[in-house]
């Protein structure tokens, strides 16, 4: 066994996919992988068929593309880690996992050229061009889509995105001329409109329009049944946006059809879209795009991998987006789990949501990295799984996410040499101010769940560091 090609994962989740367990992995470089659980507890590589299938399910925004040779490696340090080789069963031979997704046809060929010293100047040759990400991660920026012989851009704040827009800096009455002059929408559908956009300028009158504006101006409302759902995106939701046509499908069936409305116009639109022009494509979005480099074990070729993350701090912010315009008390919110991670993620960085939609989630991650966080990634990828899975799962808990969060917090926090009972006074007001969001003056409940969650949190720190003497600790 050549122990040069061993990966550490973490443990996401144990799903249960056609009546078999299966363990979901991520390594230091977020791409995702899968051992498959047998009834003694015993585990066994994937089939190409069940990773073809599990690896559409949790890595459809992934796409690969050959890239030449640079070496990197990456250590994941958390207490659910798997060191293996990560192979696929092809016809009863084992393959590289690499050479899988090769077989699956996600890769295309890109000029090939030498090695370069670093990751950033090898991707910049390439054509990609990328900014840097606590933990070494790279956010991809823009690289040339040959597919559409066109710029991919991806923009991930605001200010960005307004140099690709006539209008920069719409106002609601804006909003409420291009929901007049939409011809797309009519009935009640209008109507709803109209009360969402009053809604927020009533509560959040300094949102940064410019995303929700150019969206409102051709949107389309489409219902559609249970099974035409499913049949388009395998599986039956109450509705879901398209950022790139900015339409929102509708499921005839929902029982709470203004909720899901609002969810996905007001809370998705927002800052949710993409613009195809003569010269490029723009992809706006709240998420992060993430680049790493995977090479191929017979050649000499790396692989650029963009990974998009995120989207469970996306369906987060869409539900708080819904909470002020409806003021229905959070924990009926799909996604409740989500949003009490957002909201501590908020509380810790002192990011209002304001600045979230503004700045997307990469300015959200450097400052948790800033704010004694070592991982930042990690505990968002788990709050991902969370949004993304919709089969029998056996998740990492929202307690368990957030007491790893505080515990690498506070064990940062100490190196510093900060007192222990401040640094749980920090953690008890950061919980606290969890529950609810202020806008304007008006605080918005939204559960007291975090109470119970905060007491396990602060006893689980009080047994680690309480009995141990803090000079045990490296200070920085």
């Amino acid at each position: 066994m050549n122990n040069d090609n061993i990966v550490e994962y973490r443990l996401l989740a144990t799903i249960t996919y056609k009546n078999k367990k299966f363990k979901v992995l991520s390594n230091k470089k977020y791409q995702k992988y899968f051992l498959r659980v047998l009834e003694d507890g015993k585990l066994m590589y994937p089939t190409l068929e069940e990773f073809k299938e599990l690896y559409k399910i949790y890595c459809a925004q992934e796409i690969l593309y050959s890239i030449s040779d640079e070496k990197d490696e990456n250590n994941v340090n958390t207490k659910r880690k798997y060191k293996i080789i990560p192979k696929v069963i092809f016809k009863k031979t084992l393959i590289s996992l690499t050479y899988a997704m090769l077989i699956l046809g996600s890769c295309k060929m890109i000029k090939e050229l030498k090695s370069e010293e670093t990751q950033e100047t090898l991707l910049e040759h390439n054509g990609v061009n990328v900014e840097k990400l606590p933990e070494d991660m790279l956010e991809i920026k823009n690289y040339y889509n040959e597919d559409y012989n066109k710029q991919e851009i991806f923009s991930h704040n605001l200010d960005e995105f307004r140099n690709y827009v006539e209008v920069k800096n719409p106002t609601y009455d804006d909003l409420r001329k291009a929901v007049e002059e939409n011809k797309n929408i009519d009935g009640e559908y209008k109507k709803w409109m109209y009360e969402g956009i009053n809604q927020l300028e009533k509560h959040c009158e300094d949102l940064d329009l410019v995303v929700l504006y150019h969206n409102l101006t051709k949107m389309k409302i489409i219902e559609k049944s249970p099974s035409e759902i499913k049949e388009k995106i395998g599986t039956d939701v109450n509705g879901y946006y398209i950022p790139k046509n900015s339409n929102v499908i509708i499921n005839e069936e929902t029982i709470d059809k203004k909720r899901t409305f609002y969810h996905e116009v007001f809370g998705h639109g927002i800052t949710e879209t993409i613009i195809n022009n003569d010269d490029n494509i723009i992809e706006q979005s709240m998420r992060s795009d993430i680049v790493s480099l995977e090479k191929k074990e017979d050649d000499n070729k790396y692989y650029m991998q963009i990974s998009s993350l995120c989207s469970g701090l996306e369906e987060a912010k869409a539900d708080i987006i819904t909470k002020i315009i409806t003021g229905e008390y959070q924990n009926s919110c799909a996604y409740s789990r989500e949003l009490k991670n957002l909201r501590v993620f908020m509380e810790l960085t002192n990011t209002s949501l304001e600045e979230l939609i503004k700045n997307g989630t990469t300015e959200l991650i450097n400052k948790m990295a800033k704010n004694s966080i070592t991982s930042p990634i990690s505990y968002i990828e788990v709050v991902d799984m969370w949004a993304s899975v919709n089969m029998p799962t056996e998740f990492i808990t929202l307690t368990d996410n957030l007491t790893e969060f505080f515990i690498d917090y506070t064990e940062n926090e100490i190196k510093k040499g900060e007192n222990l009972q401040d640094i749980i006074n920090d953690i008890d007001n950061i919980m606290d101010n969890s529950q609810y969001i202020e806008i304007s003056s008006e605080k918005f409940a939204y559960t007291d769940e975090l109470t119970q969650v905060e007491e396990q949190i602060i006893g689980e720190i009080e047994d680690k560091y309480m009995e141990k003497d803090e000079n045990e600790i490296e200070r920085d």
